[in-house]
């Protein structure tokens, strides 16, 4: 069912050929807009991934020194490698723990002189000892307005089993810890990275491919023109790294396809409020359709007029600056006249009519109705009108919804998935156009775009 006949709405025109009035000119009303409606984009990350990605950061047998480290003077050096066993991914609440097991060797060198003739120093290996601990990673990943993801990571360790180096009796547990803290923070990056490369790219899957006009139907489109992006929240969710992003947009269903230039995604995420998904349905009636509805209701009724019948033989309807004009055509003597009522579409909700409030001759009409004489002609006219452009429409908030969710929830683009769920319908004005009466209503619910980086 196309928009025109779902919108049904029947004209205001009163037209009698005689006396011509000439048509009023109205200035023209400036649109009411709308604040932009929420759309909620999600970034998913399974948990699985990030050990994957930590797991690849760091090899297994790839923390290890070369050459001997000089410490306490130089008097001794010290060198180490670590295998670590597979790393584990847990969470606590809003924390992400990745953990893993450190198996490590040390080795000990003490500094001595070559022998003589021989001129500087060598460090022989004179001890070694190993020991294991456990270390992990701490972390809240949020997400910050340029776009990039902040782990807010802390690392911490704890020793299994200490590591004195035998001859020595030195204990090097703490040396190997540092160090091995300094390579969790390789570890912090690369998963920071990547996570803020999904995002990012996601985010802008989703910018790009909800500007493209979607064809619902015949003559029907949906048409999002986004304004910014709000960053909503981030957590964990079903064994997910989920960041939720407010789409900020003005979203609109109607006969029009969009044709705007596609905006770029902006570098920062904005401040913007914006209430609960709203769809702005504009719905548009030609006044072919208005004006027969009101022919048919109008045409053959007749007024004694000073000994002479005035007979209704045309009526039809048009619109300026923001009113309806109903242009009324009677026959009878030599001449026929033609009048003009004018009123502003109304739809009340609570009785689902659609009505032409204030409806009364325009002030070119006034005249020639002065000059017919007639105060009662001019008050029963205009109150045969009046009861004629009232039009109940019981099912039309039902109907907008019907037409408006018609595959909505389909994939947008390549990349991008985008689901719509409705509640309720807000007729919230009729207003007149150069075409027909412009219908729009507000359907509130809750939407969400799934994109693929």
């Amino acid at each position: 069912m196309s928009m025109s006949s779902m919108l049904a709405l029947s004209g205001l025109t009163l037209y009698v050929a005689a006396t011509q009035a000439a048509a009023p000119q109205l200035a023209s009303q400036p649109l009411v807009t709308d604040e932009p409606s929420r759309i909620t984009v999600r970034v998913a990350t399974p948990l699985n991934a990030l050990q994957i990605l930590a797991e690849s950061s760091v090899p297994p047998e790839d923390i290890k020194t070369g050459a001997w480290t000089m410490v306490d003077n130089d008097s001794w050096g010290l060198k180490w490698e670590v295998r670590r066993e597979p790393m584990v991914l847990t969470t606590t609440g809003q924390t992400l723990r990745i953990g893993t097991t450190l198996h490590y060797k040390a080795w000990a060198c003490k500094r001595e002189k070559k022998p003589w003739p021989l001129k500087g120093h060598i460090c022989p290996q004179v001890a070694s000892c190993s020991g294991a601990m456990q270390a992990w990673l701490d972390a809240t990943p949020q997400v910050t307005p340029e776009w990039s993801v902040d782990l807010h990571e802390v690392p911490g360790t704890h020793p299994l089993s200490r590591c004195k180096v035998t001859f020595l009796n030195i204990d090097v547990t703490d040396r190997i810890t540092s160090a091995l803290t300094s390579k969790l923070g390789e570890v912090a990056g690369t998963v920071e990275e990547r996570l803020s490369k999904t995002l990012y790219h996601s985010a802008e899957t989703a910018w790009k491919e909800i500007q493209e006009p979607l064809a619902l139907g015949q003559d029907l489109w949906l048409n999002v023109a986004p304004q910014g992006m709000q960053l909503a929240s981030s957590g964990i969710q079903d064994a997910q790294l989920v960041h939720q992003i407010h789409l900020l947009a003005d979203v609109r269903v109607g006969s029009r396809k969009g044709a705007s230039p596609v905006t770029p995604l902006p570098k920062q995420l904005s401040g913007i409020h914006a209430p609960d998904f709203r769809i702005v349905v504009d719905g548009e009636v030609d006044y072919s359709h208005a004006s027969r509805l009101l022919r048919e209701s109008l045409r053959g009724r007749t007024y004694e007029l000073q000994g002479r019948t005035l007979t209704i033989t045309d009526a039809s309807i048009q619109g300026q600056g923001g009113k309806a004009v109903v242009k009324v055509d009677l026959s009878g003597g030599e001449n026929g006249v033609t009048l003009y009522l004018v009123g502003v579409p109304h739809y009340e909700p609570s009785t689902q009519v659609l009505s032409i409030q204030d409806l009364d001759f325009s002030v070119e009409t006034k005249d020639v109705v002065l000059q017919l004489a007639s105060l009662l002609f001019h008050d029963q006219l205009r109150d045969d009108i009046d009861q004629r452009t009232r039009w109940q429409f019981p099912d039309l908030g039902a109907a907008i919804t019907r037409a408006t969710t018609t595959s909505l929830n389909r994939s947008i683009g390549e990349k991008a998935k985008l689901e719509i769920q409705l509640s309720q319908v807000h007729v919230r004005r009729v207003e007149t156009s150069e075409l027909g009466f412009r219908v729009t209503a507000h359907i509130d619910g809750n939407a969400a775009v799934t994109a693929t980086p």
